[in-house]
């Protein structure tokens, strides 16, 4: 018999791991945030220095990991508004989301952060 950690070991590497995971709207006050400071300045990701005057403007304050979140969202939005400009992409849809794709770029910021 094998232990549950060596069988979440062997679970994780078939691709077969789903730990529970928490609710994604724990973070959508982020998305607020991001809209509120502006997801892009021009045609660069927000600066640093945009997100410390609106944190310093709004009186909050915000964990490192928040402002990496907020710099990584607004690089993410840049990118998919260069990519929804091109004559050939498809337009958003359900059936064009790779779930697999999502789960994996999930766990992998997930992990980033747990590494903190």
């Amino acid at each position: 018999m094998i232990s549950r950690l060596e069988q979440m070991r062997q679970d994780r590497e078939s691709n077969e791991y789903h730990p529970d995971m928490p609710a994604v709207d724990g973070g959508a006050y982020l998305i607020g945030y991001l809209f509120e400071i502006g997801p892009i300045s021009g045609s660069e990701a927000i600066a640093h220095k945009a997100i410390e005057s609106w944190k310093r403007c709004i009186g909050i304050e915000l964990q490192p990991w928040e402002v990496r979140f907020l710099r990584g969202l607004s690089g993410d939005y840049l990118r998919e508004t260069y990519r929804a400009a091109k004559p050939d992409c498809p337009a958003p849809s359900p059936e064009h989301v790779d779930r697999s794709v999502s789960w994996k770029s999930m766990q992998k910021s997930l992990r980033a952060l747990a590494n903190l």
